[in-house]
């Protein structure tokens, strides 16, 4: 959920024909809360879909949202995040006149918290087992999963890249190993 002058975001999932969809749902705050459908992603999701972290953000002087997607899968990854024609495992901007979007950064697993001030994005992620994560999100980078991670498959079924920079993915700020099952990082007032 997001407030944004006097309106709520919410993001959720609706169900058609097998699929699931991430939509953002949109009300006037007043004393009836009638939601109206803001925006809706085309893209089929099998499995669940997780994320839907929203927050405000300007870009190229253009007012909009900033909203959270995650792998479809928890242990068997996919290369959705890595694919540029899918809308998973990444952090999407959503121009707030026009509705476009556009992948503003890829490679997410999980991420549980987005914190944005001024120009600073900072996510939470989820790693798999071990390796849970702080980033700092800068446009158009890719963060490396389902190829780089500092955790360890669940099944041990696959092993993942330690070094993102080697292998030319964004190191996270931080790294918890093991998981403290992060939720999200805020920004307090100065007078707090």
């Amino acid at each position: 959920i997001l407030i944004l002058d006097d309106h709520m975001y919410v993001s959720n999932v609706t169900s058609e024909n097998q699929c699931n969809y991430l939509n953002i749902h949109s009300a006037k705050i007043n004393d009836t809360l009638e939601f109206f459908l803001f925006k809706k992603f085309k893209e089929c999701g099998k499995d669940v879909i997780r994320g839907g972290r929203i927050q405000e953000f300007s870009f190229n002087n253009n007012r909009g949202l900033l909203i959270t997607t995650a792998d479809l899968k928890k242990d068997f990854p996919n290369q959705l995040p890595q694919d540029d024609s899918s809308i998973f495992g990444k952090v999407l901007f959503i121009n707030l006149n026009s509705k476009d979007y556009f992948i503003y950064s890829k490679g997410h697993r999980n991420i549980q918290g987005l914190a944005v001030k001024e120009n600073i994005i900072l996510s939470t992620e989820h790693g798999p087992r071990g390796g849970d994560e702080i980033n700092n999100i800068i446009f158009k980078k890719n963060y490396g999963w389902p190829m780089a991670s500092y955790g360890l498959s669940y099944s041990n079924l696959r092993e993942y890249q330690r070094s993102h920079k080697e292998n030319g993915y964004e190191e996270p700020i931080k790294v918890f190993i093991p998981s403290i099952g992060i939720s999200e990082v805020i920004f307090l007032p100065e007078t707090f």
